[in-house]
């Protein structure tokens, strides 16, 4: 695996992965009609315990199913609802308070995996920063082997509330 900076624009699908002490969050990120990324199903809740069995099935199928072009939202409030149903929250500021991010974005030779620091729920500051300089690029043919491994190490690159 290598680090790999990739222009936005060459993106196809992206999943979102939340780690947390217990287990993994794993999510479709959806590209609305005026070009926002919104958060949406499928959404899965892993145990640590799973992840050497899981964690790859998830992300593909989060990846697969993350669409362009879904009408913008008007009404924010469900927006995501499948997220914080699978991670058993009420709020994103109970998800984010205590999670560490990294991105999975399908590129054409494979998966990008980008770290983040996480800005805190408050604040200008607030929220999710991509560190793309940090990102991962996993090539297609190591996917089912290194994708796990790989989305470990990026986690631990992510810079914590």
């Amino acid at each position: 695996m290598e680090r790999v900076n990739v222009d936005a624009r060459l993106i196809m699908a992206r999943a979102a992965v939340y780690f947390r002490k217990h287990d993994v969050i794993v999510h479709s990120r959806h590209r609305t009609t005026t070009g926002a990324s919104i958060p949406g199903a499928p959404a899965f809740r892993i145990g640590r315990e799973e992840l050497a069995t899981a964690l790859v099935g998830a992300v593909r199928e989060a990846l697969r199913q993350s669409t362009e072009g879904v009408e913008h939202p008007t009404v924010w409030k469900e927006v995501g609802a499948a997220v914080l149903e699978a991670a058993r929250v009420g709020t994103w500021a109970a998800l984010e308070r205590t999670s560490q991010l990294c991105y999975v974005d399908t590129c054409d030779d494979g998966v990008r995996i980008v770290p983040t620091r996480n800005g805190g729920t408050m604040g200008r500051d607030r929220g999710f920063h991509e560190l793309p300089e940090l990102a991962i690029r996993v090539p297609t043919d190591a996917i089912d082997g290194g994708l796990v491994q790989t989305l470990l190490r990026a986690a631990e690159l992510c810079e914590p509330w």
